[in-house]
């Protein structure tokens, strides 16, 4: 069977401008050249995103309709330039006609006379790309962070100025030619967040916001003056667009108009397109004890001021969403399923992705998540688009329902669950993977054994995103294959890769055709299920042969569940701290999944694409991971992986890499920290194995002009000497401080200019450089390499100390002019208004690069002047924003929207502040920080926090600001926790790694090395008598913390064993622990009692 990718589209194009139609009249795209304009492109079951609307205004709330394409069921016809669209609301004909000139387009509304409406008015919205095709198909979200907005007044009232400031500064304007009244600029103003669950559009039922909110959905709305609804009226809109305007307005563009608007109605004729017909289920409410005779082991119960529950876990580490939870939230609730061999850091990885409100999977991929994707990603957050993702239509009282948001949403570990309540029935819907297999299932039940028909469907892309192929696939019965055949890239690298579906009895395989009677190129695989009252849909793949395999839930969720807890099975146990050791136990659990998501299968929720490893990310969160988890051997893989793609030219690395068979695909540069980390984590490496043998293993270069490997006799230690080399060639002139590159760790501060690449230095990156080469000097102590190592971190720190020190405060950078430096994010910087930066407070605690005085006043700083209600941001206040201008930080002085790294507290820094308050033992502080930033019942800890999905990782706490300068003026209210904070992109990030490895190693003090087991914790008061349970050295092990001020002493098995015990040497700010050999425990059976006293 060959399955369509290609749409059928009419061309209005005038030069270069040109809008792509679908034969309903949907817009598909709007493009110039290879820029596109609009956000999300347009299909024939969802029609266009942009629309006009006519509200009626006679009472409130407003009603409302749209007049273009298939929401509207209008007629339309093309005519030279003009797309002209008729049809009737309400009781009014109308006729809009869309005209295309070179450098815009304007959009006439005729409406004829009403006999019952008194007032009406019009509002045009239009989704916002300007940027490349490519990068918007990357991420929508991530594009419109970098899309200025700006508003106006003129002559016709308010106008909307939207600028790129990422890329090429393309520049649209929209407004009217009749008075605008009202404006909104996010979809999330028009839509707004219950959109996904009741689809509908509360922004409509009132006037405009008029509110400019730098968002991640751009969706520029105009509000018509009020129009008399006992006459004809004509109003225009228009949009404006310049591929490249340079210069940053600071005032309205006068655009010139000429437009004649057109004031008659044409004749024409044309048939409606006939599109899919359905509705978006709206359930039935559950029977009224349903949650407490199903899930009767509740914790974390997560409820509104009214009572009601939004979400809570039960056995098995299990969260349950409700309904409620999910319209109230602004980042829709999701999971990303993943099996195969996910430990191995190869391409072994199989992931689908789901969604509360009715995506069963989307993003299934084995391997490369970029490049091999057999679905493709699901395209806005309110659930606009539901051609994506794999989607069920159920046929009910003779029309089809869509299974969108249920009553609950239920997620373990290897599965998802929704459940929709019916007047009658219940119907079920599960998703779940297998451990070790690359299967993917989902299941379809009625509770009362009631049949259905159902029309399921699945858009394919076979590689990165839609509509770039058409598909061969191979029915046999019920199985539906494809294969490498259908994408040359991938049949390159991976000629049997094939992919499968597998269907229950009675399902007939099919295409678009099965919503639209023909087949119109959307590239769906479709369902079809007549009569059944269950059936699976299953995928599998496979990279040769496919393998028979058995799936059953609760046996395939144990086996998933023993998995995660051979790796981080911590038990926590208090006879009156144990809520808050549950919490801890149930983000540990679901903090593995998501680290193994980020090393095993690079991608997220929001952050759909990846694929690759960056260098400073895999030497964070998966080896803190496989540190936490006593995997050395896993650290010892990574380790040589990384060198292996170390450069031959220059001896640096890349800033990323793809490990796959794709591996030629790289960054050719870096920052300036990314040479730092691997010389840190094999230093860390030889700290816990003593495993020198690691130096003499053969690993290669790559070259980063051909993409090769080469050199193959070349062994780690010569590795380790052309890191030196390189290091040192990096410095800046005149010192032993390395240059700033392009950037450090902090993407929001990457530089903006050659000058600030070649003679800024980082206050970060030194002490890192240190951190790394001091444990390298004490690993080789006494080699030539180890004498090295020593003697260039003694330079770094003694030119540290000289160049970056100012008034015991270190600078955040310092640019080394001619005759002077010039401290910058330091209270002595006189240019960018930021006077302190977090990252070298921490890691000089972190790295001891200071004694104890100074880390104290370190401290004192933060507290002061960085420490929020949500946490420890990474400067004292925001980058000043000026529409984009750059001066001195990249990203901090484009970036539109107040989020992610811009909002100034990146989760990941304020889990190195743990580690650091961990170093200094101040164990209150390090303790609740654990909570600050952990997404169950964060208000409990956060006042100010929003709702966000409390099982799992949010990389970043953003205040709820509208946009950077708003955000500005009223930092205070951060610090006051005057202003909500919101979560940040989920998921994809070295961040839980991180987190569990300050948890278990560093508040718990568990650590491990290759022969002795390091216990040195650092707990409030209030824990002390905790205990610890996990499974290590083939032991059932239990630690009691039963020590007063500091650890003295330990009895194992309640005798003291003092030939194997060791007192750990104090670190320079606090009492050190104990290590214990691990011969300690021969001949003591399986059951260990370790007691701290």
């Amino acid at each position: 069977m060959k399955v369509s990718s290609s749409l059928k589209k009419q061309l209005l194009k005038t030069n270069k401008l040109t809008f792509e139609l679908l034969e309903s009249g949907d817009i598909y795209k709007i493009s110039y050249d290879d820029y596109q304009i609009n956000l999300l492109n347009g299909n024939l079951l969802d029609g266009q995103t942009a629309n006009i609307y006519l509200r009626i205004k006679d009472s409130k709330p407003y009603q409302y309709l749209p007049l273009i394409g298939i929401k509207a069921n209008s007629r339309f016809k093309l005519e030279k330039n003009k797309a002209i669209y008729q049809g009737k609301v309400f009781d009014m004909r109308y006729q809009v006609t869309l005209t295309v000139l070179n450098d815009r387009w304007y959009y006439d509304v005729l409406v004829e006379p009403s006999k019952t409406i008194n007032t009406y008015d019009l509002v045009y919205g239009q989704d916002v790309g300007i940027a490349h095709t490519g990068s918007i198909m990357s991420s929508e979200a991530y594009t419109a962070q970098y899309t200025d907005h700006s508003v106006y007044t003129g002559d016709f009232g308010y106008a909307i100025q939207s600028r790129q400031n990422q890329g090429d500064p393309q520049f649209l304007q929209l407004g009217g030619l009749g008075q605008i009244t009202n404006y909104a600029t996010d979809g999330f103003q028009v839509f707004g967040r219950t959109y996904k669950v009741d689809t509908k559009m509360v922004g409509l039922e009132d006037d405009l916001v008029n509110q400019k909110y730098q968002y991640e959905f751009p969706y520029l709305s105009l509000q018509s003056e009020n129009l008399s609804g006992n006459k004809q009226n004509v109003f225009t809109f228009y949009g404006y667009y310049e591929p490249s305007r340079p210069e940053i307005l600071r005032q309205m563009l006068k655009v010139q108009h000429n437009h004649q608007a057109v004031y008659k109605f044409i004749d024409f004729e044309s048939n409606k397109f006939q599109g899919f017909a359905y509705d978006v289920l709206q359930p039935a409410p559950l029977p009224k004890k349903y949650i407490q005779q199903n899930y009767k082991n509740r914790r974390h119960l997560e409820k509104d001021e009214k009572g009601d529950i939004l979400s809570f876990f039960t056995d098995n580490h299990v969260h349950v969403v409700t309904r409620k939870k999910e319209s109230l939230v602004e980042r829709q609730h999701g999971h990303l399923l993943i099996s195969g061999d996910l430990l191995a850091g190869e391409d072994k990885t199989f992931a689908s992705t789901n969604w509360m409100y009715g995506v069963f999977s989307s993003h299934v991929v084995l391997g490369n998540t970029n490049i091999q994707k057999l679905t493709g990603d699901v395209r806005n957050p309110l659930n606009i688009h539901r051609i994506s993702g794999l989607r069920m239509f159920v046929e009910m009282a003779g029309r089809y329902q869509l299974l969108a948001t249920p009553n609950l949403y239920e997620m373990g570990v290897n599965y998802a669950r929704w459940i929709y309540q019916l007047e009658d029935d219940q119907i079920i819907v599960t998703a779940h993977v297998k451990l070790k297999d690359y299967v993917h299932r989902v299941s379809f039940k009625s509770l009362t054994g009631k049949t259905y028909n159902v029309i399921a469907m699945n858009q394919l892309v076979f590689g990165d995103h839609e509509y770039q192929r058409d598909f061969n696939i191979a029915i046999d019965g019920q199985e539906a294959i494809l294969t490498a055949d259908n994408n040359a890239f991938v049949k390159e690298k991976y000629p049997n890769l094939k992919y499968k579906f597998v269907v229950s009895d009675g399902i007939t395989f099919g295409k678009d055709d099965v919503l639209f009677g023909e087949e119109k190129g959307h590239g769906i695989l479709s369902f079809k299920v007549d009569n059944k009252e269950s059936f699976t849909i299953d995928i599998v793949a496979t990279y040769d042969e496919f393998k028979a395999y058995q799936l059953d839930l609760k046996i395939d969720q144990q086996a998933y569940k023993s998995f995660i807890n051979n790796l981080t099975g911590y038990q926590f146990k208090h006879r009156k701290q144990q809520k808050p050791l549950n919490q801890l136990e149930d983000t540990l659990y679901w903090y593995t999944h998501n680290a193994l998501v980020h090393y095993a299968s690079p991608h997220g929720l929001e952050q759909a694409n990846g694929a690759a490893w960056g260098t400073r990310d895999v030497l964070q969160g998966p080896v803190e991971l496989f540190f936490a988890a006593n995997r050395l051997d896993l650290i010892r893989d990574i380790i040589l992986k990384v060198f292996s793609r170390q450069f031959s030219e220059n001896y640096d690395f890349p800033q990323w890499f793809m490990f796959d068979q794709y591996y030629a695909i790289q960054a050719h540069e870096s920052h300036g920290d990314i040479i730092a980390w691997p010389l840190k984590v094999l230093a860390d490496y030889l700290a816990a194995t003593e495993d020198l043998s690691i130096l003499d293993e053969k690993v290669p270069f790559m070259s980063m002009t051909k993409n090769v490997w080469e050199n193959h006799d070349a062994t780690l230690k010569q590795h380790v000497e052309k890191t030196l080399n390189a290091i040192q060639n990096s410095f800046v002139k005149g010192t032993s401080l390395p240059a700033y590159g392009g950037g450090d760790w902090d993407d929001t501060l990457q530089p903006a200019n050659q000058k600030l690449i070649d003679h800024m230095v980082s206050g970060w990156t030194p002490i890192l450089l240190y951190q790394g080469l001091d444990g390298l000097s004490k690993a080789l102590e006494g080699t030539p390499l180890g004498i090295r190592a020593n003697t260039l971190k003694t330079r770094i720190k003694n030119d540290y100390e000289k160049h970056m020190m100012a008034d015991d405060v270190p600078a955040g950078f310092v640019v080394f002019e001619k005759d002077h430096v010039d401290y910058l994010l330091h209270p002595r910087d006189k240019n960018t208004g930021l006077k302190l930066r977090l990252l070298p407070l921490t890691r000089s605690i972190i790295a001891e690069f200071i004694d104890s005085h100074q880390a104290n006043y370190h401290n004192t700083l933060i507290e002061q002047h960085l420490k929020h209600p949500d946490g420890v941001r990474l400067m004292d206040t925001f980058v000043t924003y000026k529409g984009g201008e750059k001066t001195y930080f990249q990203r901090g002085e484009t970036a539109a929207n107040v989020g992610r790294e811009i909002g100034i507290l990146y989760v990941h820094a304020h889990i190195r502040y743990i580690e650091a308050m961990a170093k200094l033992g101040r164990a209150d502080e390090a303790f609740e920080a654990l909570f600050t930033i952990n997404p169950i019942l964060i208000k409990n800890h956060v006042k100010n926090a929003g709702l966000r999905q409390a099982n799992t990782y949010f990389s970043s706490s953003d205040a709820a600001f509208l946009d950077r300068y708003e955000a500005k003026e009223n930092f205070n209210l951060v610090k006051s926790g005057q202003v909500e904070v919101k979560a940040g992109w989920r998921l994809y990030s070295s961040g839980p790694g991180i987190y569990i490895h300050q948890m278990i190693s560093h508040v718990f003090g568990i650590r491990y090395t290759h022969n002795r087991l390091i216990l040195d914790p650092v707990l409030p008061d209030k824990l002390k008598g905790v205990e610890v349970l996990v499974r290590q050295f083939n032991k059932n092990i239990r630690i009691k913390y039963s020590y007063k001020d500091h650890v003295s002493g330990v009895k194992i098995n309640g005798k003291l064993r003092p030939g194997f015990v060791r007192k750990l040497a104090n670190n320079i700010y606090r009492p050190g622990g104990v290590e214990i050999y691990l011969t300690a425990f021969d001949n003591l059976g399986e059951n260990i009692l370790i007691e701290l006293i």
